[in-house]
């Protein structure tokens, strides 16, 4: 049990400033992944109750969610590409 309230709740520091965080959280509904973050900063990767994954974005609008560059290797990414 890591509490009822939000927040950073396993952690591993890598620091004794305590700037290099490195564990799980949660806010409502949602599990955060934090890696390198400040005491402050946000999840890189995230998990909501809907089964909606952000990376780069606590907030998924849709089941994966991305902000920035992606990579795939071996091919060259269309529009409406299925993967398998």
């Amino acid at each position: 049990d890591l509490g009822s309230g939000n927040g950073k709740k396993l952690a591993l520091w890598n620091s004794t400033a305590g700037d290099d965080f490195y564990g799980f959280g949660n806010a409502a509904n949602v599990l955060q992944f934090f890696a390198g973050a400040n005491a402050t900063g946000d999840a890189l990767i995230t998990l909501n109750k809907n089964g909606r994954v952000g990376i780069g974005t606590t907030t998924p609008a849709t089941n994966f969610h991305t902000v920035g560059t992606v990579r795939l290797e071996n091919g060259t990414p269309t529009a409406g590409m299925v993967l398998t």
